[in-house]
Formats: C-alpha cells, sequence, structure tokens
C-alpha cells in the first residue's frame, strides 16, 4: 500500500510516466520499427547485389535488436501495460501479469534484447577502432567471419546471464489510492472515499542472492557498465579519428586533388564512423540520466527497499526515464540517412526497387540515372534467384528482338533492343563498400 498525499512529487511523476507512455511511446515504437526494418532490407539487398561487409553486418543486427526492444518493452511493457491504462483510467492489457509464465517470459525477453543491444553497440564501436587503429588488418571487407562470431557471441551471452535471472520474477499486486490512506485496510478496501487500481508489477520476491543478482545485473549489467564502456570508447574513437583525419590530410594535400577517387572513399569511410559516433552520441545522452538514477535507487535497498518519499520518487524517474530513452533505439535508421551519403542512395535505390517491382513506373515512362540503377538492381537479384528462368527469358527476347529487325523495326524499337542486349554491369561503386 503507498500513501501518495504525503508524497506529491510521486503523483505528479507517475501521471509524468503514464502520459509518457500513453502517448510518447507509441510515436517512438512506430517510427523505430519501422525505421529498423527500412534498416534491414536496405543492408540485406546490398549484401545479396554484392556481399556482406563489417559495417552492414552490425547495422543490420543492431536493426533486429533494437526492433525487439522497441516491441517487447515499448509496445507490450510500456505502452498495453501502463500508456493505455493511463489514456483510458483502466487496465486494459497487461501482458506480463496474466500468469508467471508470462511474467518471466516478457521479462527474459526484455532483459535480453536490452543486453544485445547495449553489448552489440559495444561491439561495433570496437571494431570501428580496431578499423582506425589497424587500418591494413582490418580493412573495409576482412575478418566478416569473426564480426558474426561476436555478434552470435552476444547473442549467446545474453541468453546465458538472463535465463537464470529470469527465474526470481513473479507477480506481485499493490494497492495505490489517489487520497490519503494510511488508516485504510483490506477490508475497508471498498470505501467509497478511495480510488483504487490493483498494480501489478513484475518484481524479485525472495531475499537471495539469485535475486539480488537480478536487479544488480538490470540495472548495472544492461545499464551502467555499458553506458561507461560506451562512453570510454567513444572518447578514444573520437581521439584517433581526429588524429587520423589530420595525418592523412597532411599526406593528400600535395599529391591529390579535393575532387580526387582516394579523398573521395576516404570521405565514404569516415562518414560510416561518424554514423557510429552519432549512435554513440544519441545512446550516452539518453542513458546518462537513467544510469544517475539507477545508482541513486541502489542506496534505497535492493530487495525490499525503504518507504520512504525519496525512494518512491526515484522509482517513477527511473521509470519515466526509462521509457524516455526507447528513443535511442529508434534513431539507426535516421543516423544513418544523416551520416552515410551511400546509405541515402540506398533507400533511393530501394524506393525505386520496390515501385519498379510493383509496377507503379517504369524506366520508359521515368527517364533518370537512378530508376535505371534499380531497374538494372533488380534484374540482377532476379537472375541470381532464378538463373534458368532468366536465360529462357533472355533467349525470348533476343528471338524477339530478331524477328523484329528483321521486319524492319523503327529506330526506337532498334534502340530498345540494344539496351536489352547490353550486358550488365557490375555493382555501382556506391553500393559497394
Amino acid at each position: 500500500m503507498s500513501n501518495t498525499s504525503s508524497c506529491p512529487l510521486e503523483a505528479d511523476l507517475r501521471f509524468a510516466v503514464g502520459a509518457t507512455r500513453a502517448y510518447f511511446t507509441p510515436i517512438i515504437v512506430v517510427t523505430g520499427i519501422l525505421g529498423n526494418i527500412a534498416t534491414l532490407i536496405i543492408f540485406t539487398l546490398e549484401a545479396r547485389l554484392s556481399r556482406w561487409n563489417r559495417f552492414g553486418i552490425y547495422c543490420s543486427a543492431l536493426a533486429v535488436s533494437d526492433a525487439g526492444v522497441l516491441l517487447v518493452s515499448g509496445l507490450l511493457d510500456d505502452f498495453l501495460g501502463r500508456g493505455l491504462m493511463h489514456a483510458t483510467g483502466r487496465a486494459v492489457l497487461k501482458l506480463d501479469t496474466v500468469s508467471v509464465a508470462s511474467c518471466k517470459l516478457l521479462e527474459f525477453l526484455q532483459n535480453y534484447f536490452l543486453f544485445v543491444s547495449a553489448h552489440l553497440l559495444l561491439a561495433f564501436t570496437v571494431d570501428r577502432l580496431l578499423g582506425v587503429w589497424r587500418p591494413l588488418r582490418f580493412a573495409a571487407r576482412g575478418c566478416v567471419r569473426e564480426t558474426v562470431g561476436a555478434v552470435l557471441a552476444v547473442c549467446v551471452a545474453g541468453l546465458a546471464l538472463n535465463a537464470p535471472a529470469a527465474v526470481v520474477y513473479d507477480v506481485a499486486e499493490e494497492w495505490h489510492s489517489r487520497q490519503n490512506d494510511s488508516a485504510s485496510t483490506a477490508g475497508q478496501s471498498a470505501g467509497l472515499h478511495l480510488w483504487r487500481t490493483c498494480h501489478v508489477t513484475c518484481n524479485a520476491t525472495t531475499e537471495n542472492r539469485l535475486a539480488n543478482f537480478a536487479i544488480y545485473y538490470k540495472g548495472f549489467g544492461i545499464f551502467v557498465v555499458p553506458f561507461g564502456l560506451q562512453v570510454a570508447l567513444s572518447a578514444a574513437l573520437l581521439y584517433l579519428l581526429l588524429r587520423a583525419r589530420r595525418r592523412r590530410r597532411e599526406l593528400l594535400s600535395p599529391t591529390s586533388s579535393p575532387g580526387s577517387g582516394l579523398q573521395d572513399s576516404h570521405r565514404i569511410e569516415l562518414s560510416r564512423y561518424y554514423a557510429n559516433l552519432a549512435l554513440s552520441l544519441a545512446s550516452c545522452l539518453l542513458a546518462a540520466p537513467l544510469c544517475v538514477a539507477i545508482v541513486m535507487r541502489a542506496n534505497c535497498g535492493v530487495c525490499n527497499p525503504r518507504d520512504s518519499c525519496w525512494c518512491r520518487y526515484l522509482a517513477q524517474l527511473t521509470k519515466l526515464l526509462d521509457s524516455v530513452q526507447d528513443a535511442s533505439f529508434a534513431a539507426g535508421f535516421w543516423v544513418y540517412l544523416a551520416c552515410v551519403a551511400s546509405f541515402r542512395q540506398r533507400v533511393a535505390f530501394a524506393g525505386a526497387v520496390v515501385c519498379l517491382s510493383g509496377g507503379c513506373i517504369s524506366s520508359e515512362s521515368v527517364n533518370r540515372a537512378p530508376v535505371r540503377r534499380a531497374e538494372e538492381l533488380l534484374t540482377r537479384s532476379q537472375r541470381r534467384r532464378r538463373p534458368g528462368a532468366y536465360a529462357s527469358s533472355l533467349m525470348q527476347k533476343r528471338r524477339s528482338g530478331s524477328h523484329v529487325g528483321g521486319n524492319g523495326g523503327s529506330a526506337g524499337g532498334d534502340d530498345r533492343k540494344t539496351v536489352e542486349m547490353q550486358p550488365l554491369n557490375e555493382p555501382s561503386e556506391v553500393m559497394q563498400e
């Protein structure tokens, strides 16, 4: 039982948590999931046309884990569990309180995706550090198998650490009132003076080592420790980038013009490093207040926290900052779109491919180079998926073209025949690493 009248700030924060999860969280969830799906499609399309590289592997893995965080933590827990209750005034759907099994499952999934996202970003930053520190050894297309192994290692570590911690979670019930209920008891819960809801949450219920590990692991192993490591690695990466940029500018300025291919490739590669720094900056800025609140809340106790206004205030503040931090898991697509020029071109290519495959536009009606390239990429992708069908269709085109030429086709028909019979080039340099 909680007394909110003696702690007015707790009531204000409780209202802020409900309003944030009711109106802010759905926007973040929708835009974030769609952006992560688009990111995954873009890098998968690039890999099918050429091959995978380390940057694409980490971005794709982060897109999957971030989408999982937004789905489980943002949609199922925050919005359905608390946001709809704030918007409608009653508990609509809280899946983690249906049964003990659902409580354990949802807590496991939430902690797992949070762990994977945080440590994948750490591994991504370490990869960028190695690329600056040893550029010849860790080339743009090198160490692909090691990168896949690192991603799988993070996923397996998340399973190993979160499975034992999920055992101690159970369903608990708490009664909350908007008025002073210090004199209320269970037999007086039906009084007309009080407005009460059954607030059921998932908490560690037993005072033992496993419960303490679960609480400290969620607070420090998922948020605080990765945050400190991310700040240190990002600072080291920024220092190495500035030093490498200064040295390379001194080496390139006497021998290369500003528009040379060497400087252009260097600029493209630097944009990928800046994308990692932007992701790290967004994550650290949104996680810093939450980590401070977690450390301060640890002083209130672990399994049985002290019942004081300050501890209640910290509990609600942690929930509020946790909901706000979900915005960092929706920033990937927009960071790549702003920092990486080749990613912007891939997005344009992907949109043109979708329109061409859907038949909404054609290269004959729209005479633009991006559409032509998109049609070429789509044709190459179909040829790799179904080489036999592509060969038969190509033979039919050749026969029809020779028939038209024998009958004295028009000049426009000859031009189209020449375009169809022209061999496809390799993927453009923009689609390559």
